[in-house]
Parts: structure tokens; C-alpha cells; sequence
């Protein structure tokens, strides 16, 4: 109970500033599942990406990150307070995977940036496998998130947030069918891919909406 009073608080924080500063907007939202299993399927452009997905999702989320940021002690409470657990890019991510399937089937909702890492220009990338294995191991579905602002509001390398607006897309959900898991070995890429299609359809469609 203390921990989702203060995921609350942290929440209702950061929806506060958001709105004001960056005149904060969501697009679809109700297709964001209410129950069940559930990944929401980011880009990755700026370190304010998971506040603002936080913000814009009517559900708990939990959130995977840098164990290094962990090191500072108010930091740590305050990612701790988000549900946020640590991943170490070195060496095996078996255990960061384990928590993640862990908290999907306990039918909890999951943050996942497919990419990786934070694009350098904004441009998307090719999607790891990792979203789809963790979407075809747990049953999961899946919302791709086009998240459009946060480079120009917290670039890479930037200390100072600048007052931009930011905008978020949410798309269809999906789901992997049977004919998927039957298909072959790579199955987990080829959702992952789809998955990246699907962000690549919200992104020109931010374009369009300027």
C-alpha cells in the first residue's frame, strides 16, 4: 500500500509539470488494456521518455533501468517509488528478464523500450528480440507508444529541461497468435519487428498532426 501511495504522489508530480511545461497531450489512450498482462512498446529518445509514458498511462507501470542509476541515494528512492528495477547493460541480462517475466505474469503492466537504448538523432531503429520474447513467453499484449518531444524538451547530453510540447501516440494493441508461435525460430524478432512497424505508423502520423 505505501508503495503505490507513493507511485501516486511521484505520478500526480509529474502529470502537474508536464502539463504546464510541456502542454502535455495523449492520443488513443483508451487502448491502453485496463487488466491483464500488458507491455507498453516505446521509442526511446530522451531520459524523460518513462515519466512521460508513466503519465500517460491510466495504469501502474513498472520500468526497467541503468543500474548505475541507482547509485545516487535519492535517486534510488525515487526510481524505486516507480516501480523501476536495475539492468546491467554488462554481461548476462538473464536476471533482468526473469523480473520482467515475473511481473508480467503476475498481470502487471511493463514498460519496454525496443530499441534499447536512446536514439542519437531520433531516427528509429531495429527492434531487439527481447519484446517479443518477453510478449510470446508471458501471453502479453502489447501497445506500441510513439512518444514525439521529448528529444527537443531533454536532449542527450542536456542538463536543463526546455519547455517543448510533448505529444503521445498510442496504437493498436497486439497480441501474438498461434501461427506465430508455430512459425519458427525466430519468432520473437519478427513480433519485435512488427511491433517497431507499428511505432515507425504512429510516428509519421506525429508528422502529419505537426
Amino acid at each position: 500500500m505505501e508503495g503505490f501511495m507513493i507511485y501516486i504522489f511521484i505520478r500526480f508530480i509529474c502529470f502537474c509539470f508536464c502539463r504546464i511545461f510541456f502542454r502535455f497531450k495523449i492520443f488513443e489512450r483508451h487502448r491502453i488494456p485496463k487488466k491483464g498482462p500488458l507491455i507498453i512498446a516505446s521509442n526511446h529518445a530522451s531520459f524523460l521518455d518513462p515519466v512521460i509514458i508513466g503519465v500517460a498511462s491510466p495504469r501502474m507501470l513498472n520500468f526497467m533501468a541503468r543500474h548505475d542509476l541507482f547509485h545516487n541515494k535519492f535517486f534510488r528512492w525515487f526510481l524505486r517509488g516507480l516501480n523501476t528495477f536495475p539492468v546491467k547493460r554488462e554481461g548476462s541480462a538473464l536476471s533482468a528478464f526473469k523480473e520482467a517475466i515475473r511481473i508480467l505474469r503476475e498481470r502487471k503492466a511493463l514498460v519496454v523500450f525496443p530499441e534499447g537504448t536512446r536514439s542519437k538523432d531520433g531516427s528509429l531503429r531495429r527492434a531487439h528480440s527481447g519484446v517479443g520474447l518477453l510478449a510470446v513467453k508471458t501471453s502479453s499484449t502489447v501497445v506500441p507508444v510513439y512518444v514525439d518531444g521529448t528529444r527537443g524538451a531533454l536532449p542527450r547530453g542536456a542538463f536543463f529541461i526546455r519547455f517543448k510540447p510533448v505529444r503521445v501516440y498510442c496504437g493498436k494493441p497486439l497480441k501474438p497468435g498461434d501461427s506465430l508461435k508455430r512459425e519458427g525460430e525466430d519468432i520473437y524478432q519478427r513480433f519485435a519487428d512488427s511491433v517497431m512497424e507499428s511505432i515507425s505508423a504512429l510516428r509519421l502520423m506525429a508528422i502529419k498532426k505537426g
